[in-house]
């Protein structure tokens, strides 16, 4: 039986209420009776599971509770409340999921020529990466410029990162979409080509409700042979997975991690609580990697580890074997190139970057444009300061 709970509503797990009557029994105030209404106005949406050790599949339904606006004051006002009811069958045994990686994983950048995808010096980056150590690949996520493939170029860039990582790390295929359909139609294609797991971004400028939300992601999970990562950028896409929702997809047998890239540390604590177990939580901000990992998390996918992965790397490493302090003088050490890195909307600055050091054209495609001069002088000081490049290159 899952605990239901809400911001000013709790019970033990020895007193769950299991319907809206034993929930009014619970008490007799204003505020209880108007959840009860909103429970029986509750969402009824299937899910599947897999039973493990029986090898039967079962069945479940949750019931997803959504805005309720209790009373007047500021304690209960526009409170978005969601409690879940576990219906489960006799014998159901706890899914037990499987971590994609532990560490860092780069969000690479994909070389891009005025021809197309530049597949030459994309493998020499690939074989860079991972000969320095880096844990995983994502490819054609935000930092791989996804927006601006056309369709062939992502299936293609995908497909080539399988072939040339060759099984030696997780590679990870950036499939969202504002298109649940494309979103499905592309994780079964990178399903079928090899990809370890899925990057699946929120939808954006259509964006979602909660509901849409788990509903897309579910339609998406029940499609892949393969295990998702939810991503959660709101700055980007205008659409916030709310900590709530994320413990309810974290039921599903194949939604196993989220990047979290939304910058609110108290959301990812909160995350970090009601999912403990259940979701893997990747840093989606540079910026963050100590923080996250200090709340439970188990890794980054960055853009800084497109120049240096070693040192991405390396501070997870210290982090996970107890040097925690010496974690924390890398993030820190660090920040300035982080920042630099991010000063114009990524990939902008990463790709100037990683021109300078002599692995893709700097080349972006619009609507980006290519770093803007003083800006890209500072990321190149900043870069000679780490050893990177020699003083005076450029990108």
């Amino acid at each position: 039986m899952c605990q239901a709970e809400g911001p000013a509503l709790h019970w033990g797990k020895d007193r769950v209420p299991k319907n809206g009557r034993d929930l009014a029994d619970s008490g007799s105030s204003d505020k209880i009776r108007s959840v009860v209404a909103a429970m029986r106005r509750a969402i009824y949406f299937p899910f599947r599971y897999e039973a493990l050790g029986e090898g039967s599949r079962s069945s479940g339904y949750f019931v997803l509770m959504c805005l309720v606006s209790v009373g007047q004051s500021n304690a209960f006002r526009g409170v978005l409340c969601f409690f879940v009811v576990c219906v489960q069958k006799k014998g159901h045994k706890e899914i037990m999921k499987k971590t994609i990686f532990k560490g860092a994983a780069t969000a690479i950048i994909t070389p891009l020529t005025d021809n197309g995808i530049d597949y030459e010096r994309f493998g020499e980056l690939i074989e860079w990466q991972i000969s320095e150590g880096i844990d995983a690949i994502v490819v054609c996520g935000t930092t791989g410029e996804a927006s601006t493939l056309n369709d062939d170029e992502h299936r293609d860039a995908i497909k080539f990162a399988v072939e040339k990582v060759h099984g030696r790390i997780p590679v990870i295929a950036g499939t969202g979409s504002n298109d649940t359909a494309y979103a499905i139609d592309l994780t079964k294609f990178a399903c079928e080509v090899g990809a370890d797991a899925m990057l699946v971004v929120t939808p954006y400028y259509n964006k979602a409700t909660q509901k849409g939300l788990i509903a897309s992601f579910t339609a998406i999970a029940d499609a892949s042979t393969k295990p998702l990562i939810l991503y959660n950028v709101p700055s980007r896409t205008g659409c916030n997975i709310l900590p709530a929702t994320a413990a309810i997809l974290a039921e599903h047998p194949n939604i196993v991690a989220i990047k979290e890239a939304s910058g609110n540390i108290s959301q990812i604590a909160e995350l970090a609580a009601l999912t403990r177990g259940k979701l893997d939580i990747y840093s989606g901000n540079d910026d963050q990697i100590v923080p996250i990992m200090s709340l439970g998390g188990i890794g980054v996918i960055s853009v800084l580890s497109n120049p240096m992965p070693k040192a991405t790397a390396e501070l997870c490493k210290r982090f996970f074997a107890g040097d925690i302090a010496g974690a924390a003088k890398m993030q820190l050490d660090l920040l300035p190139l982080i920042n630099a890195l991010f000063c114009e909307v990524n990939p902008i600055p990463v790709k100037a970057a990683m021109a300078a050091m002599g692995f893709c054209e700097n080349s972006v495609r619009l609507p980006l444009t290519v770093m803007e001069t003083q800006n890209e002088q500072k990321l190149l000081t900043l870069m000679a300061e780490q050893g990177l490049i020699q003083k005076g290159d450029r990108a």
